[in-house]
This record gives C-alpha cells, structure tokens and sequence, in this order.
C-alpha cells in the first residue's frame, strides 16, 4: 500500500516539472530473504532496488546502498542513451531486446542448445543479447564442450554471446 501511494504521489508531482531526476521516480528497496543456492555464475544479491512500475530498472547489492547505487547508475545510463524519460509513475512496457541476429543462426542454435546445453531452443527466447551465462547450468567446462562437439575453440569469447559463438561457429558439424 504504501509503495502504490508513493507512485501516486512521484507521479502528481511530475507535472509540476519538465524534467525529471532519479529522485522524482518512485523508488522501492528491499532485502531478499532469498535461500536460493549459488548456481555457477549466479550469486544470490542480498538488496535489490528498482523503480515502481519500470520493471527492466533495477539494482542489486550486498548492501542496501550498493543496490541504489547501482540503480542509479542504470537509470543514468538509461537517459544518456534515450531522449525522453517515462514520467514517474506511469507504467513503462517492457522491451524486449532485439532477436534479429540470433534468428540468422537458428540452424546451429537448436544445434547448439541441444548437444551443447541439453535444451530445447525453441522453448525460449533468445535475444541478440543473450549469453552461455544465462543459463545456471554453464561453468568454465561449457567451453570445453563446446570444442568437443565443433572442433573449435570460443574460449576467448568470455562474454559467452550466442551470436559471436555461432559466428564463430559458422555451420553445424557433420555426423
């Protein structure tokens, strides 16, 4: 109740500016009672900060101050790139990242996700952006699997993207 009253409130008093800071948003810290185990790459955050009803803008952290910063730093980010800023308190659609690269590689990617990770590449979306490290299952061994299947090495694409893998790749191996 009370996080709706605060976007209520950021969002009335909007109007009284043309232009917002991040502390015009309305801004919500909590702690995590989280007792996820740590899979692979992921880590457990203890604080995450966000901005109420902009669901892709958050921060997360060991502290409480770690998450607002880092929530901070996304939302400066975010204006640098972009010529408007949503009004505080409105709702802001989600936008999912482009899929436009990935769909040329889709041949090796339901390769790929099948003898590399022991998935379905068709029960997902995958973006341009998307990463080996999405997945909680990938460890430093994923790239030893993936030399044992194509005969070539990705290891220096640490950024595990699928798109630069399945560049490199080039084409699915013969049987």
């Amino acid at each position: 109740m009370k996080q709706s009253m605060l976007t209520s409130i950021k969002y009335f008093l909007s109007f009284l500016k043309s232009e917002w800071s991040f502390y015009d948003y309305p801004i919500h810290v909590k702690k995590q009672n989280s007792k996820t185990p740590e899979l692979g790459r992921f880590r457990s955050i203890k604080w995450v900060a966000k901005i109420s009803n902009w669901p892709q803008l958050f921060g997360g952290g060991e502290t409480k101050e770690e998450a607002l910063n880092m929530l901070k730093g996304r939302f400066e980010e975010y204006r640098q790139k972009n010529k408007v800023l949503p009004r505080p308190g409105v709702k802001v659609p989600i936008v999912f990242a482009s899929a436009t690269a990935i769909s040329k590689h889709k041949l090796i990617a339901r390769h790929f996700f099948k003898y590399v990770l022991n998935r379905d590449f068709d029960k997902g979306f995958i973006s341009d952006k998307s990463s080996i490290w999405d997945f909680p299952e990938v460890n430093e061994q994923t790239y030893k699997r993936i030399q044992q299947v194509y005969g070539i090495d990705v290891s220096d694409i640490t950024s595990g993207n699928f798109v630069e893998i399945f560049e490199r790749l080039g084409k699915i191996p013969e049987s």
